[in-house]
């Protein structure tokens, strides 16, 4: 099983989105939606090919991948 790296500003970026879901949604849908994003970040230790190459997609030369992490959210209960 392979290593994660985080980007050096991860914990900043981390800390704004769950200010800003808090303050949008609330705690409920901030507590959802950082665990999905966690879950998804875990699985590129077994599934590396889910992420898609920063290299390919923007040209920069790194070995970082891009995962994208999605939760329809309702109105509705």
């Amino acid at each position: 099983m392979k290593k994660l790296k985080y980007s050096p500003d991860y914990t900043e970026k981390m800390r704004e989105l769950k200010k800003y879901l808090d303050f949008q949604f609330g705690e409920d849908v901030r507590k959802k939606v950082i665990k999905e994003i966690g879950s998804r970040v875990r699985s590129l230790r077994e599934y590396e090919q889910q992420g898609v190459s920063v290299r390919d997609m923007y040209g920069v030369d790194t070995d970082c991948l891009c995962i994208l992490a999605a939760r329809t959210m309702s109105s509705t209960a």
